[in-house]
């Protein structure tokens, strides 16, 4: 039997018996029964003088509509953690020195913030009402709890791993914080189905810290008007892969590049000026046998990429002998030629 079914028989016989509500709670909290179940479950009879107790109208488990709404509610919790993680190693990343992240990370942030800003009203609504209680809480308490377990576990032991391998920087540690924090404000959400005071802790604290990383992440990200300034530059750099692949193109049927045309080998002419403003493309030989293609990107995640050719700019290798370099293969393939074999002739 459980626990919510043995408390519910006990206050059945002894409200049956007479006993007052204020008495039953006194042996309630003397045998270790939490003050919030004992609310709880008080407050599923009406008593009569004179009657049997009646149990009050949607109270207990008199529907699927109690279960219904903490599942949703656990639902919101676990899309809040896992998203407050990526969000948060995503800010990590953008705070501490370390390898260039790449020039769509403000691009990523958008997703894990669209989903907090979904969730954090559905999230404060099923867990900040007073009447959240019954028996689905304390199983969902109880898987909380054990994935939680698991994050800390798991954070614990990598850090100890990244310690003793030299790996321990302040990026790796601030991620590492992020998954303890989370993991227990998540823990706490359910602290009062485990007989702890302060139940709004968790709750609380987990709303309040997706407040601040939205905040930060829009403010990382730059909001509406530099999305739609990335998406301009995913157009651009779009076309210049189309013009370095009709360069390799016409480069391997003996035209000469730049400049960039159709030809009846190579028929499909790229979009060679930029389709906002209007400004041609750079095409230039940055040395022979190699290419420059660059265009003026505006967001400011583009002019950050690192890239050996510029920013804004790539470079393609049009050439064999270019792409190969020097090397020790006679001209004309010597015993490696398509066509050598037993009594070949040597090319001249």
């Amino acid at each position: 039997m459980r626990g919510g079914d043995r408390l519910e028989e006990f206050l059945r016989a002894g409200l049956e018996a007479g006993h007052g509500p204020e008495r039953l709670a006194s042996v309630l909290r003397e045998a270790g029964w939490s003050e919030r179940r004992i609310e709880a479950g008080l407050a599923e009879w009406h008593v009569e003088p004179g009657m049997p107790p009646v149990p009050r109208t949607g109270s207990g488990q008199a529907g699927a509509g109690p279960a219904l709404m903490q599942g949703l509610g656990f639902l919101a919790l676990v899309a809040m953690c896992w998203q407050l993680v990526q969000l948060g190693f995503l800010l990590a990343e953008h705070a501490t020195p370390g390898p260039a992240p790449d020039w769509s990370g403000a691009t990523r942030m958008r997703w894990p913030i669209a989903v907090l800003v979904v969730m954090i009203p559905v999230f404060s609504v099923l867990h900040l009402r007073r009447d959240a209680s019954g028996w689905p809480r304390r199983w969902l308490a109880v898987g909380s709890g054990f994935l939680a377990g698991i994050a800390l576990l798991g954070s614990a032991v990598a850090v100890v791993h990244a310690l003793l391998s030299g790996d321990l920087t302040a990026r790796f540690a601030l991620k590492a914080a992020v998954v303890v924090v989370v993991a227990l404000l998540a823990l706490l959400v359910y602290r009062r189905e485990l007989g702890a005071p302060g139940a709004e802790v968790g709750p609380r604290g987990l709303i309040g810290l997706a407040l601040v990383m939205v905040v930060a992440g829009i403010w990382v990200s730059g909001g509406p008007a530099a999305g739609r300034a990335e998406q301009r530059d995913q157009e651009r750099w779009s076309d210049l892969d189309a013009i370095a692949f009709q360069a390799v193109c016409l480069a391997g049927e003996g035209v000469a590049v730049p400049p960039v045309v159709a030809t009846e080998a190579c028929p499909d002419l790229p979009n060679l000026v930029d389709r906002q403003t209007g400004a041609p493309y750079r095409i230039a030989l940055a040395r022979p046998g190699m290419v420059r293609i660059c265009a003026e990107m505006e967001s400011e995640a583009m002019a950050r990429r690192p890239s050996p050719a510029g920013p804004g700019c790539r470079e393609v290798m049009l050439s064999d002998e270019a792409r190969r370099g020097p090397g020790l293969m006679p001209p004309g393939g010597g015993i490696l030629a398509p066509d050598a074999g037993p009594g070949a002739i040597p090319r001249p």
